[in-house]
């Protein structure tokens, strides 16, 4: 008993040691310095999952590697989720000038104009005298700079620090240029800007200058001298802040959005070249300009003058930052929760950014400035634009003095230089097909002549002479004239051409059994073991199918029929999908599933008793394929199916097929593709460009890009060029150049939904006749068909159409539908940074609809009568297109 007492109190007294060394390591008191005491750990809770550094490298299980406008975007909307609360967007760009003054070189303009559906502010608005507002042409549009000023803890002047103040107090203007001698080295930058050449607007963030607090503007000269109550002006930003965060918004953020919307302003200016604008500010306008920079694509150009730094360096216990004060206009609650400051700012990237900060300032500490640089060159050197990001420590305090400002006027005439004639639509054509890799087959041949039996199986004789002559290394298989009838799938091999003499036909047997066993491939975006197409390739490099002759798949036979309403002998609607039910719907619907799930390919067999039409020619992960000269009748499903292929080439082809989903040509997932001088006779849209469906489709991951299609002649029963609807792996870099279409129902059709994700970006379509449309000449569709929830929209970003003439329109001469849930805007992805120019309807029902887009301008566009505005305003209501 007396040994069980020992070891009770040992144990009892080892743990209250540990305890009170345990207590003592804890500290007692929870503050120092306007710190916690744990803001070490807090820090180090911090991950920044939304780095790029940490986003687009991530390879974990289940995660592919982040396409970089994907990850910007998507950061973005991380970002402005935070910001909660965004004020509604003005609905015109009017404004109205309350005051002028001439200066030298340029003239000064006090102007009232709506920086929100809810708000007018005052602003100095700056215009070199080389053209007033009311005479703009597009010819002589000029460059354009938004000043953001700084904090300073003054508030009774915020625009007057930037720009020259006039037709106001006396003591304004003493005070104002007192500052730009403190802060400015004595010279207002927004005036130097101007007599440069640049537009220059500057307005007021909500509670500096003429958005302070009203009663302190009715005696402006008491609230400037009095020190007590400077100080109550100082400490309202407090309660001012604690209000705005109880009503679901930040301080902030609502300057942020404030200068978002001022930039988009400036932009939308008559006199101003909406590719060539900028922002500049300093100490906490350099704050607003890089994250300006970062959330808005109306800048182009960003130079931040004394902020930049880390959460490391900025909350630590000696600097400026933990005392609240100016942070409170900086703050955004969560935002750190995702990136830090110098991630925020990557998102400018590949723009021209400047970044300067001086060895002396005592409110940015220089390693943290440094490790900051170090992030955001990380950024821009993966981009390959490292010359676009300029840092530079320079031996300064906390100040702005003139050799910098010199130094960044010079910034801005290279980063925003006077436009040079643009490479044309064809020129850029031209470079990018001199990147692709064309097709080689080696010097050896074989022939093959037909039948004389028209009725007996070709296949095997073909397929043994493409077999022997690639285990020689390849050559040319010579088809002679005549009637090759293949019950079956030819397969193609690496370094073989298949040249069809003129008169030479394939005709397939059409018929479902023989085009088993299963092969892998892509049935409408969604990967899957199905049957093979009438000619296959898996794998391949160097392959070509060329000549006169023809290949008739004979889909009407037996599978073009699974894509039609029942007992339908003569195809007259696409009743497949959303459509109508046919006989192939169950196995859709089963398959797409599939694709929504966790299941593996090995689960995804659909062979004999199911019904997915396959397509009439296939190319999968292939290289350098080749088709020319041929003629393709009658597919089944798709035409001509290049799937995870590069380097491919379709040209002089014919298309003459007219059963559903019969689609000319569909590369998807592939890259470095030509289609030229082809005619396109379909039952389904002409081209349609393709990458992948829903999560399936975000699971592989694969975009189709660089893209060219020139010369061609559209004569499709559907719509013309279509990108979409399948596109989660995204979409880019598409030239479409000198393209007839004829009567069809939609001419140049971008569609998605709300399910995809993706994006369709950097598209360029030049010199476009088109007879007639049934939908819209031009249609931007982002809610086609939609139905697992709505939470993958997909983006829709710089679009340069151009030289477009069309005959009647039933419709719409351009419909731009941005996506919605339910009718209610997702505006987060609208549709966005789209050019349309010289675009000429001679009729149409509708002129134009518009609706969630973002910067959308348009050229000398005509419809019927109706000459579109630059930037028309949207429809406050949805409306349909129900043409498909």
């Amino acid at each position: 008993m007396k040994r069980i007492y020992t070891i009770s109190f040992i144990i009892a007294f080892a743990m209250t040691v540990m305890a009170q060394a345990y207590s003592s390591s804890i500290p007692v008191f929870g503050v120092e310095k306007n710190m916690p005491l744990f803001y070490q750990q807090l820090k180090e809770q911090l991950t920044f999952p939304w780095a790029w550094q940490n986003k687009v490298k991530a390879t974990g299980e289940g995660m592919q590697t982040m396409d970089f406008d994907e990850w910007r975007n998507e950061a973005r909307r991380q970002i402005f989720a935070t910001m909660q609360i965004a004020p509604p967007a003005p609905e015109t760009n009017d404004y109205e000038i309350v005051a002028r003054e001439q200066r030298e070189g340029y003239e000064a303009q006090k102007i009232l104009f709506h920086i929100n559906k809810w708000e007018k502010v005052l602003a100095y608005l700056l215009v070199p005298q080389q053209q007033k507002a009311k005479k703009a042409v597009a010819a002589q549009k000029m460059p354009a700079l938004l000043m953001l000023h700084d904090h300073g803890a003054h508030f009774a002047i915020g625009k007057e620090k930037m720009v020259k103040p006039f037709d106001v107090d006396s003591v304004i203007i003493k005070d104002a240029d007192d500052w730009v001698v403190a802060c400015y080295d004595g010279r207002y930058v927004g005036d130097k800007l101007a007599k440069a050449g640049y537009v220059v607007l500057s307005n007021d963030a909500l509670f500096w200058g003429d958005r302070t607090r009203q009663e302190d503007r009715k005696d402006i000269a008491k609230a400037l001298s009095t020190k007590e109550n400077k100080q109550k002006t100082y400490d309202t930003q407090q309660a001012l802040s604690s209000n705005l965060l109880q009503m679901g918004t930040s301080w902030g953020a609502w300057i942020t959005w404030d200068d978002i919307r001022a930039a988009e302003f400036l932009s939308r200016l008559p006199m101003v070249d909406a590719e060539r604008v900028g922002c500049l500010g300093f100490s906490m306008g350099s704050y607003r300009s890089w994250m300006l920079a970062a959330l808005s694509d109306a800048v182009k150009s960003c130079a931040a003058v004394c902020w930049m730094n880390d959460t490391e360096h900025l909350m630590s216990l000696e600097n400026n930052q933990n005392k609240g004060g100016s942070a409170y206009s900086m703050l955004i609650p969560g935002i750190r929760n995702l990136m830090d400051y110098p991630h925020v700012a990557s998102l400018a990237c590949p723009k021209p950014t400047l970044f300067y900060n001086g060895d002396r300032d005592k409110l940015f500490p220089v390693p943290g400035v440094e490790a900051s640089y170090k992030v955001m060159r990380e950024v821009w050197q993966a981009q390959g634009v490292n010359q676009n990001l300029i840092t530079k420590i320079w031996p300064e305090k906390h100040f702005l003095n003139r050799q910098m400002q010199d130094s960044i006027l010079a910034f801005f005439n290279s980063s925003l230089p006077a436009k040079t004639a643009q490479p044309s639509v064809a020129q850029q054509q031209e470079e990018l097909i001199k990147t692709f890799q064309q097709v080689t087959i080696p010097q050896r041949s074989v022939e093959v002549k037909a039948p004389q039996d028209s009725t007996a199986n070709a296949l095997p004789m073909l397929q043994k002479a493409i077999d022997a002559l690639a285990q020689q290394g390849g050559g040319k298989v010579i088809v002679n004239k005549g009637l090759y009838y293949l019950c079956g799938a030819l397969n193609m091999r690496s370094n073989i051409e298949l040249n069809l003499a003129k008169g030479a036909v394939l005709k397939f047997s059409g018929k479902a059994f023989d085009f088993l066993p299963v092969v892998q491939t892509r049935w409408e975006g969604t990967e899957l073991q199905g049957r093979s197409a009438m000619i296959y390739a898996n794998g391949c490099e160097n392959i070509a199918i060329t000549g006169k002759g023809t290949i008739d798949a004979q889909g009407g036979k037996e599978m073009a029929r699974w894509g039609m309403k029942a007992d339908t002998e003569q195809f007259e609607e696409n009743a497949h999908g959303t459509h109508g039910e046919t006989v192939e719907m169950p196995d859709v619907r089963r398959l797409r599933t599939m694709g929504g799930d966790a299941s593996t390919l090995a689960e995804r067999v659909f062979g004999e008793g199911t019904f997915l039409r396959p397509c009439a020619i296939e190319f999968y992960a292939c290289s350098k394929v080749l088709l020319d000269g041929i003629t393709l009748k009658n597919s089944p499903f798709w035409c001509i199916h290049p799937v995870y292929s590069d380097n491919v080439t379709v040209r002089n082809v014919t298309i003459d097929s007219h059963y559903p989903n019969n689609d000319g040509c569909d590369p998807e997932s592939s890259r470095n593709v030509l289609i030229e001088n082809c005619t396109f006779r379909t039952g389904d849209d002409a081209i349609a460009i393709k990458a992948g469906r829903d999560a399936d489709g975000r699971r592989v991951g694969r975009p189709s890009e660089n893209i060219v299609i020139r010369h061609c002649k559209f004569y499709s029963e559907c719509n013309g060029l279509c990108i979409g609807s399948e596109m989660s792996g995204g979409v880019r870099n598409v030239l479409m150049y000198d393209v007839e279409i004829g009567n069809v129902k939609n001419a140049l059709l971008f569609k998605s939904n709300l399910d995809r994700g993706g994006y369709i970006r950097d598209v360029a379509v030049d010199k476009i006749n088109i007879n007639s449309v049934k939908g819209a000449v031009l249609r931007f569709e982002t809610n086609y068909f939609g139905y697992r929830g709505g939470n993958y929209p997909a983006q829709y970003e710089r679009f340069r159409i151009s030289n477009v003439t069309a005959g009647n329109a039933e419709g719409y001469g351009i419909y731009y539908d941005g996506p919605c849930y339910q009718d209610v805007k997702r505006t987060d992805y609208p549709i966005r940074d789209i050019l349309v120019s010289d675009f000429n309807v001679k009729s149409a029902t509708y002129a134009y609809y518009l609706y969630n887009t973002d910067r959308c301008r348009f050229e000398r566009c005509t419809v019927g009568n109706t000459t579109i505005p630059e930037y028309p305003q949207e429809s406050k209501e949805r409306q349909s297109c129900d043409v498909w």
